[in-house]
């Protein structure tokens, strides 16, 4: 039944907004049909992806520091503000996070169902801000939008940032920073200094939710390119108060990090050798999303070398850089990798943090860029096909959408508690903690 309604959501967006009305003006049912319906749709599908996760309770990682053993949290008072908004938790500042969470217990104390109905509900919110993201960054092409925010919304590597209470920093940094990024796009096409405004308000409000998300400036920078601005003076000047702010937040959440001593030495092999896994690893888990876990553990040395995979990464990443060098001026592809490339660059272990190689909910924000040129180039085939081919198209997304459904659905159930969490973990790298 879910196949047949996409099929259809999918066909009656088969092309953008000025293929089929060069005018640009949308009639009622053409605004239905390529913004509320894919929106409801996307709202359902994501929605029914993360139905088991109201069954789920709390995990003895993190939980008990940011909600259930953190005072600070259980009311409003001057001081437990004063205190979220001054202090580090867990190696991290997240004030705002910390205040959502204090909102939380305000309202159900510690019913665990009421905190995962928080993160479900940004996360819906942000596969439909994904929506509009790319909406306005392609002028109205909705088959492209829908298909990034569908594979956004239900991609089994996003359940990590939505099923895992203390994971509530991604899903509220990710609202404020689509947010930013949609008022930014806002600025650009109707040149109103307020959308610069608001861009940069949102900004500090994801900043404020998680540190990680400071390299949103290039992203602007992106934009820009994308939409052919001119590279001028003013042009960088208006980026001034972004990096600024980016800045400041980077050095705070690296001085957090050292305080919580989670910074670990690194050698000369594996600064080199580590971001090039890392990288690998996204771009494979984003194709594959099999064998995930909440814990993937630093490779080890044995006899004097690592794991085989890890040196053959570096060859299979320059591959991938040389194909997409070649193919440099097909903007979208360029925008999309850029866009992913930004995002995940903070993350690929240059700087050790803990025992980790890779965590899933470090793709929260960068897979946008790995899912945009796919929905570009599928809307671009969609169009060029006869009938029969364009049955085929759909057929084949329909697939895929439910392998990444029921995928997701099954990943959900392994944050029920503690005990089918790490079991998990110890099924797939028995060695974890040794």
């Amino acid at each position: 039944m879910k196949g047949t309604i996409l099929s259809g959501v999918l066909s009656s967006m088969k092309s953008s907004t000025s293929e089929n009305n060069p005018a640009g003006v949308l009639k009622p049912w053409q605004v239905f049909i390529r913004t509320i319906l894919p929106i409801l749709f996307l709202l359902l599908f994501t929605g029914a992806s993360y139905e088991f996760t109201f069954q789920n309770g709390w995990t003895s990682w993190d939980d008990d520091v940011y909600v259930t053993d953190n005072p600070y949290i259980r009311n409003f008072s001057p001081e437990n503000v004063t205190a979220v908004w001054t202090k580090q938790f867990n190696g991290s500042y997240l004030p705002l996070t910390m205040m959502s969470y204090m909102l939380d217990y305000s309202i159900a104390e510690f019913d665990p169902f009421v905190y995962h109905l928080t993160n479900v509900l940004f996360h819906l919110a942000n596969t439909v801000l994904v929506y509009l993201f790319i909406g306005f960054l392609t002028k109205g092409n909705y088959f492209a939008a829908f298909t990034t925010a569908m594979i956004f919304g239900i991609h089994p590597m996003h359940v990590e940032s939505v099923a895992w209470i203390s994971a509530r920093k991604d899903v509220l940094s990710g609202f404020f920073f689509l947010l930013s990024l949609i008022a930014y796009l806002k600025y650009v096409q109707e040149a109103k200094q307020q959308g610069l405004i608001f861009s940069f308000l949102f900004f500090v409000l994801a900043l404020f939710s998680k540190v990680i998300v400071f390299t949103l400036p290039a992203i602007l920078l992106l934009i820009d390119r994308y939409h052919g601005r001119a590279w001028h003076k003013s042009l960088f000047m208006e980026k001034i108060p972004f990096v600024f702010a980016g800045l400041v937040f980077a050095l705070i959440g690296l001085l957090s990090q050292h305080t919580a001593e989670a910074i670990r030495s690194t050698s000369i092999e594996q600064f080199i050798l580590m971001p090039h896994y890392s990288l690998y690893f996204y771009l494979e888990k984003f194709i594959l999303p099999i064998n995930l876990s909440s814990l993937y553990p630093y490779p080890k040395m044995k006899d004097g070398f690592f794991p085989l995979i890890v040196y053959g990464a570096v060859p299979v990443v320059y591959s991938v850089g040389y194909v997409a060098w070649k193919k440099r001026r097909e903007k979208d592809l360029m925008f999309g990798l850029l866009f992913f490339l930004v995002l995940i660059l903070p993350v690929l272990q240059h700087i050790r943090f803990s025992n980790i190689i890779a965590a899933d909910r470090f793709t929260y924000l960068s897979y946008i860029g790995l899912s945009f040129p796919i929905g570009m180039w599928l809307n671009t085939l969609y169009a060029r096909s006869k009938r029969q081919r364009r049955r085929a198209i759909l057929a084949i997304g329909v697939i895929i959408i439910t392998v990444l459904y029921l995928t997701s659905m099954e990943r959900v159930k392994v944050w029920k508690d503690s005990r089918t969490l790490w079991n998990d973990v110890f099924k797939k790298y028995p060695d974890a903690f040794q």
